[in-house]
């Protein structure tokens, strides 16, 4: 076991639940499953600063805007980085659906760059979030409990042959 004091320290909500690092950039995500604006933030590990944050909005991506602006996208868990484009993937398994908030869906993500010199690019989502056509959330009742506790379904990227796999809980299946 080795310790020694932390080469980077910083404050997140205590609703963070998905962090992910490109190993080519050195960049690090998080998302915020419950915040309504700021559910992606982005940092520069070499240069220690918030690089970007992202506000997701239902129908939202580079060059479109929804109209009328759309409802924030609450419930973004996992991410992961594709370190050989760098595109985030980011996954909803929310059930809510409909018109006005897509739920269940993955989101492909430009982090943007530093601005180490002024001139750095914000984050967007490069297209609009792609719903799965799955549930991705469940239901567990402990042993001796009487109250279900939702499960969300986990997501991992393979950068190797691009897919993403989405578990749904208390399926026999997955979707890719």
């Amino acid at each position: 076991m080795q310790y020694g004091t932390p080469y980077y320290s910083f404050n997140t909500t205590n609703t963070v639940t998905g962090a992910a690092i490109n190993s080519t950039t050195r960049t690090l995500a998080f998302a915020d499953p419950n915040a309504s604006a700021a559910q992606i933030t982005f940092i520069g590990t070499e240069d220690q600063a918030v690089t970007g944050s992202l506000t997701l909005t239902a129908g939202s991506c580079n060059g479109c805007t929804p109209t009328p602006a759309g409802a924030p996208e609450l419930g973004f868990r996992s991410i992961s980085f594709d370190p050989f484009t760098n595109v985030l993937v980011a996954y909803d398994p929310n059930t809510l659906s409909g018109p006005t908030y897509p739920g269940n869906a993955i989101s492909l993500i430009n982090p943007g760059s530093a601005a180490l010199t002024g001139a750095g690019t914000s984050p967007y989502r490069i297209i609009a979030a792609i719903p799965t056509g799955q549930v991705g959330t469940g239901s567990y009742t402990p042993a001796g409990q009487t109250t279900a506790v939702t499960v969300n379904g986990p997501m991992i990227y393979d950068p190797k042959s691009r897919f993403v796999l989405a578990r749904m809980p208390g399926a026999t299946r997955s979707a890719i």
